[in-house]
């Protein structure tokens, strides 16, 4: 463990799953799952991804996390000003149409282990604002348009995410806290 642990990157590795809205208009709902681990180091440009093996679904870690809430595309500036809602989302519903804006602080959490008991306890994230340019893998030759990135809050603190979409829906952020 580090002197600070803010200097731990956070790796999440899951597959996100989109599901249609129920009605035109609707924000589309979505869950995100998988496994994530910690690496201890404060330049994060110097830390390679988590490998998952051939047949591995997932990262191998003990830690898990399944979150969940709704998204939809961010609108134009013009737009928000006269027809977005609070999260900045507007009316449309198309999963091709981005970018979009993701907001994940619902579902069971995150597993997290206290070093000194040695005890995994679930959290969630107060705030979890996902920001992706489509909402499903599309194979495109344009690599900006696999960038994803986040912001959120919890109990810890403020953090940032950044990393990036892959085929079969995965995503890859590292995840590190904000001082103060």
């Amino acid at each position: 463990m580090p002197e600070n642990w803010r200097d731990t990157l956070f790796v999440w590795d899951g597959i996100l799953t989109v599901d249609k809205a129920s009605a035109e208009g609707d924000p589309s709902p979505l869950s995100w799952s998988g496994t994530w681990v910690g690496v201890d180091n404060p330049d994060a440009i110097k830390i390679d991804a988590p490998k998952r093996g051939a047949f591995d679904a997932e990262v191998k870690s003990d830690m898990n996390f399944e979150v969940g809430g709704t998204a939809g595309p961010i609108a134009a500036a013009s737009e928000s000003s006269s027809g977005g809602d609070e999260n900045g989302a507007s009316s449309g519903n198309k999963t091709t149409d981005g970018p979009f804006k993701a907001t994940l602080a619902k579902g069971s959490g995150w597993d997290l282990k206290d070093e000194a008991s040695g005890k995994v306890a679930r959290h969630t994230d107060t705030v979890h604002d996902l920001y992706l340019k489509q909402l499903r893998w599309l194979g495109s030759p344009d690599k900006t348009t696999n960038l994803v990135y986040a912001v959120g809050q919890n109990e810890f603190g403020p953090f940032i995410s950044a990393g990036w979409m892959r085929p079969g829906n995965r995503i890859t952020l590292g995840r590190r806290y904000l001082d103060g």
